[in-house]
């Protein structure tokens, strides 16, 4: 289904306050696109490097494919469409709830698609939902930080799109919905909250403290923090507890690949520069709704080491956390006693229903 065929006039979301063209960005992004068109300059090098490798692993590889590979699964009915204020279009699917007028925009992590939505707190709070797909999912031409806008900026900006698309209204299929901001709360799991932190403060700035409505799933704290949290991890890697026979073979399987890994990690996200910091996003938010889930057996993002977002944002007031049980990894879905309490919160933010103190 093409994009062209989601809608036929595609909303246009306004920039928030922080990112409005000026002349001083606009002469900013000039000099820094003129710059990058040269080897001559180191901003150059970076940005190829960033363009040729970074982009292609994180966007073409892991979101793109993975829609290709779970095509069966894919949700073809109640498709939308809208373009972010730098004109990148984002894909997405609505699915209508029980409680019509609320909505939870949810922001998909690293490898998933917003065609198959599987949380079950989501999908049991009986509100609507929106799912996006990052910027760049489903097209080779445009990837998260293009036109005018960096990385960390142009995730925020898709759910920022979102959320103002929601809040003007839309029609689907001849049925009319509109979102009052007070009913839309935003959703996001690991990549996904990053996006979804971010986008809460131009939420914020834009229609202030009381419009956001967040829950951060499993998410880092910033790029280089992240990275740097994964080389400290190479030292508990196991491969000395490793023995027998085939310790060779398991060490060559496991030991290795894990440290080139980790080391390519390192290199690449100093050598390109991309910024991905929803930590100072999150320490921006003057909403009291938020609240933050982690787990301290993370695998992907080390929260002993520093990883993660709960991890540095410990000493920062007004926001809620969920500590999941030692039986939660990065990956696992919630089920049991950890989905019920998520769902409180959604319930909570959003006021579904009655809800009892947490």
């Amino acid at each position: 289904m093409s994009v062209q065929s989601l809608n036929k006039n595609l909303y246009q979301a306004p920039w928030p306050k922080s990112l409005e063209p000026t002349p001083l960005r606009t002469i900013t992004t000039f000099t820094y696109n003129a710059l990058s068109c040269t080897l001559l300059f180191p901003i150059g090098i970076t940005r190829l490097l960033n363009h040729w490798i970074i982009r292609p692993l994180i966007i073409e590889n892991q979101l793109v494919q993975g829609i290709k590979r779970h095509k069966g699964h894919a949700i073809e009915n109640n498709r939308v469409a809208f373009n972010m204020p730098n004109g990148q279009t984002i894909v997405g699917t609505f699915i209508e709830g029980t409680h019509r007028d609320k909505l939870i925009i949810l922001n998909c992590g690293t490898g998933q698609w917003c065609e198959k939505i599987t949380n079950k707190a989501i999908l049991e709070s009986g509100a609507s939902i929106l799912a996006i797909n990052h910027p760049g999912v489903g097209s080779k031409k445009s990837y998260p930080g293009t036109g005018g806008v960096d990385f960390h900026e142009s995730l925020g900006l898709a759910t920022f799109s979102a959320f103002n698309f929601a809040n003007k209204g839309f029609e689907l299929e001849e049925q009319k919905y509109k979102f009052f901001e007070k009913n839309i709360a935003l959703y996001g799991y690991s990549l996904g909250g990053t996006a979804a932190t971010i986008a809460a403060q131009y939420i914020e700035e834009t229609h202030g403290p009381t419009a956001v409505k967040l829950i951060n799933d499993r998410s880092f704290n910033s790029v280089p923090k992240l990275a740097t949290s994964l080389m400290l991890r190479i030292k508990n890697t196991p491969c000395k507890k490793i023995k027998g026979p085939k310790k060779a073979i398991k060490i060559f399987l496991f030991c290795i690949p894990n440290f080139l890994i980790r080391i390519s990690i390192y290199c690449t996200t100093f050598l390109t520069g991309i910024r991905l910091d929803p930590e100072s996003a999150f320490k921006k938010l003057q909403s009291k709704n938020k609240c933050v889930i982690y787990t301290k057996e993370d695998q992907i993002i080390p929260y002993k080491e520093g990883g993660a977002l709960h991890k540095s944002i410990k000493k920062t007031k007004q926001y809620e956390k969920i500590q999941l049980s030692k039986e939660y990894d990065h990956m696992t879905p919630l089920e049991g006693d950890e989905k019920n309490l998520v769902l409180k919160h959604i319930q909570k933010f959003l006021k579904l229903t009655p809800v009892h103190s947490l």
